[in-house]
Formats: C-alpha cells, structure tokens, sequence
C-alpha cells in the first residue's frame, strides 16, 4: 500500500521468509485487521469508501487466502488491480474535500504526478525488457533471494560467465540449502569449469531433493560419463527419459552407451536400437548422430547389413551438410560393420 504513494523500491520477487509465529506478523496483522473491521463498518454504511476498500480486499482474496499462491507471497503484478481501489479513494476525496479554488492547483498536482508515474513506468519496463537487467536488479534490492541469483546466473551461463555464474549460484545455495534448481545449475557451471567432483555432488543433491528434475538427471549423466563411470551415466540419461521422452540427444547419448559399452553389465543391444530408431524417426533420418548410433545398434545385435546401410547413410549426410569432422569415425566405424565387428568406447 505505501508503494501506491511512494513507488521505490520496486522488485520483481520480495522471497519473503516464511513468518515462524503470529509475533512475527502481529504487527502488520494488526493493521490488516482494523482496516478489515474499518471495510465491514463502511459496507454496511452503504459508504463508496467501503466499495472501494472492499473491492480491494476482494481482489486479492483468491490468491492470498482461498487458493494461496505460495511461490508468490509477495509480487508487483498481483497489486495491480487492488491499487486502482487506493488510487480512486485518494483522487475522488482529495477533489471532493478541496475547496472550489484549490481544484486548479489539485489537477496540476495530478498532471505532474502522472507524467512522473509515467516516466518511472517507462523505466521500470526497460528493467523487465530485459531477463538479465530485472534478476541483477532484484539481487540489488534482495541480495539474499536465492531464485534471483539462480535467475542471474542462467543469464549468465547463457553468455559464457561461469565463474560470474558460480559466485551467485554458490550465494543461492547457502540461503537455500533445499533449492533444486540452485544446486543443479551449480552442479552444471562447476562440471564446466572442469570441477566434475564437486559439480556431480550438487547435482546429485538437486535430484535428491527433486527426482524428477529431467535437466538435473540429464547433466549429471554427463559428469558421470565424462568420470568414465558409464553405468551410472546410462541410469541418469534413463530418469532424464522418463521426463523428456522425445528428447533425440538424450536417446542418442543412452543409446550409445547401451550400444558401445565395454562393460557387458552395461550393454543391452535390444535397448539401443529401440533408443536409436527413436531418435531416427524423430529426426526423420536428417540427423548425423542419430544415424550413427543406429548404426551401432543395430552392429551390436548383429544386423550388419542394417548398420552398412544406417552408417552410409550418416556419411553421405554428413558430407552433405558439411560435417567433415565426423567422417573419420565414420569410415571406421563403418569399416568394422563390413568385417562383422562391433564397436566398442
């Protein structure tokens, strides 16, 4: 409610802490009350003051006490429509209230006011333009808000600052020790810096914490497979599935490792080609990669003939579009299918 008067600071996610007992909050509760009870007494007075407070009230009811929006105690847009009962009350009394002669100097007032809303509107929508702008602005005014800096830190992961990223997502682990998403991204930034030991603790406590967190599952496959620890590897990629079914790298990359193993343990023929004629069909046989582990597949299982077929038809696409690294291990791999050999990591 001060915000309607004065509008600073504004931010986008308060993160307000969870209220341990009713003295925490006596003091606000306080206020709400009486200007409850105030709304009850102006209603039944037939009072437009009483309209206006309890179209405030009535506003925000569904989403503060009939169907709570627990992630969102505290947000910008959701005053949106209760301020148009604060604004109406101020604006209609002060012009009623004035004498005749102040009226020119109020709607002088009021010019000013709306061309100085006006102009702090432009600027806080600059701040919303932009996903980066808004988190960094959020952590200003909420340092400890732990999403915020989650937030920032995929901005900047997506433009290559990972050690930017790790400072913020290593503050927004330490406020919040329980959230997924700060430990999976964490996890990811230290596995790219080359920490994979550190980086695969974190997400394992991201999955922990949420088991099916697909993104999470997906990432920590890829530190174990980069360990060499490909049985691990292969069960992560597979809870990843469970989430993202059509997802065509991730059935590439348990396809292969079902398909090339040098564990036998780890080794199903049957699983790699169902994996890989997944992602062949998704792709609609336009992609490299998925040609590729078909054809490994299907060598595994002993349908030589078919892998000839997949694995030239994977070079033959690769030339086309300009993928000559892959073609060394192309020729080779497909030099093995005609001696009816499989490969193997």
């Amino acid at each position: 409610m001060r915000l309607t008067f004065v509008p600073w600071p504004l931010v986008l996610d308060y993160d307000w802490p969870a209220a341990r007992s009713w003295a925490d909050v006596a003091p606000q509760a306080l206020i709400v009350i009486a200007l409850f009870a105030a709304t009850l007494w102006e209603l039944a007075r037939r009072s437009p003051a009483g309209f206006a407070a309890a179209w405030f009230f009535a506003v925000l009811a569904p989403t503060s006490s009939v169907i709570p929006i627990v992630t969102e105690i505290a947000a910008e847009h959701r005053m949106y429509l209760p301020l148009a009962a604060i604004v109406s009350v101020v604006v209609v009394g002060a012009y009623a209230a004035a004498p005749q002669r102040w009226r020119a100097a109020l709607a002088a007032i009021a010019a000013a006011a709306i061309v100085g809303c006006a102009l702090l509107t432009d600027a806080r929508n600059r701040d919303y333009h932009d996903y980066e702008r808004i988190w960094l602005d959020t952590i200003q005014k909420r340092p400890l808000n732990a999403r915020a800096r989650t937030n920032y830190a995929t901005a900047l992961i997506l433009r290559g600052r990972h050690a930017d990223a790790e400072t913020h997502l290593r503050v927004a682990v330490g406020t919040q020790p329980d959230s997924a998403e700060a430990h999976a991204d964490l996890g990811a930034v230290l596995c790219a810096r080359g920490a994979i030991d550190e980086g695969v603790s974190h997400l394992e406590r991201a999955v922990a914490i949420q088991p099916d967190y697909a993104a999470a599952h997906r990432d920590l496959g890829e530190a174990y497979a980069s360990r060499g620890e490909l049985g691990r590897a292969a069960v992560a990629y597979a809870k990843a599935l469970e989430r993202l079914p059509d997802d065509v790298a991730l059935l590439n990359r348990l396809g292969w490792i079902r398909a090339t193993a040098s564990d036998e343990r780890v080794r199903d023929g049957r699983a790699a080609v169902a994996l890989a004629e997944r992602a062949v069909r998704l792709t609609d046989r336009r992609d490299v990669t998925s040609l590729d582990t078909v054809a490994v597949a299907y060598a595994e299982t002993g349908r030589f003939d078919e892998a000839l077929k997949a694995g030239a038809d994977a070079i033959a696409l690769a030339e086309t579009n300009g993928e000559r690294a892959m073609l060394p291990e192309l020729r080779h791999r497909l030099a093995l299918y005609r001696t009816r050999e499989k490969f193997r990591q």
